[in-house]
């Protein structure tokens, strides 16, 4: 049809008619379909004409109508999402996967993934996944996102993932501004949670309130927690701390439960990265 299509700065795809300025956005209706809308990438590369192609940080997209109206299209590529993130938990019948569309549920034994949140319009870069013993689903947004710029937020579902509410209760009295800062989010097998950042470590415990959790760990401003779980045969709490000083140091810490204190378990400094954790029903724990 004669069209030109480019990709400009900031991610933005254009398109210009009969070499007749000017040119027209037509990626902004794909970020329209996100929830809570940033202004990071959104379209990687387009091409086409009868029919355009969009691959974007959301996925695969494509439009009959020169770029005014584009339609999610999973089925080109056979993959819900071009990327996943750091979260796959059982709760009930179901495993849960996050990725940069949303989080999505499958039954164990089955093949068919469903896209339970957000049920409409996609969202980049759901963050950790956690489940209790209770069956209850946890997951908190990305940095610098969510409903209120001010509070960090966190989300849970007690019904397989069916339906989602709020878990922000007395994050306010933490001081922590999701607009300057970044913070993890972990839930352990008895339904602890844990909040973590620069130099911080908060832990809540169910029905009680937040509570600052630093006591053996020595937090300082650029340290952070990087990984917490629960290991249930042996009934310790085992947490990951990265500190930055011209190269990634890892330590891992344990406390038992009933504990206050958290005690170094490591003897040396390993070299590390994202320091994530993980323990099996056996009682081990991957590092």
């Amino acid at each position: 049809f004669g069209n030109i299509y480019a990709v400009g700065i900031g991610s933005r795809a254009y398109r210009l008619s009969n070499l007749s300025p000017p040119w027209v956005s037509i990626g902004d209706s794909i970020n329209a379909q996100a929830y809570l809308p940033s202004t990071a990438k959104i379209v990687n590369s387009i091409s086409g004409d009868t029919t355009l192609y969009a691959a974007t940080r959301y996925g695969m997209f494509h439009s009959t109508d020169f770029g005014a109206n584009w339609v999610y299209s999973p089925a080109i590529l056979q993959l819900p999402a071009h990327n996943f993130y750091t979260g796959v938990v059982r709760a009930g019948n179901y495993y849960f996967i996050s990725t940069n569309l949303g989080i999505y549920r499958v039954a164990a034994g089955d093949t068919t993934r469903e896209k339970v949140w957000p049920k409409q319009g996609y969202i980049w870069g759901v963050n950790n996944l956690s489940s209790d013993s209770a069956g209850n689903v946890y997951s908190n947004l990305p940095f610098k996102t969510g409903p209120s710029t001010s509070i960090f937020y966190t989300f849970k579902s007690t019904d397989q993932g069916a339906t989602w509410v709020p878990d922000t209760a007395g994050h306010g009295a933490l001081g922590i501004n999701a607009g300057t800062q970044t913070f993890d989010f972990w839930v352990d097998r008895q339904g602890t949670q844990y909040l973590g950042g620069n130099g911080k470590f908060y832990t809540k415990k169910p029905g009680q309130s937040w509570k600052l959790d630093t006591l053996g760990l020595g937090l300082k401003s650029g340290q952070y927690v990087k990984a917490v779980t629960l290991n249930n045969k042996k009934g310790i709490v085992y947490l990951s701390r990265v500190v930055f000083s011209g190269s990634l140091s890892l330590f891992i810490y344990s406390r038992a439960s009933g504990d206050s204190a958290w005690k170094i378990v490591n003897t040396s400094i390993l070299a590390a990265g994202d320091g994530i954790l993980s323990s099996d029903q056996d009682g081990n724990i991957i590092v």
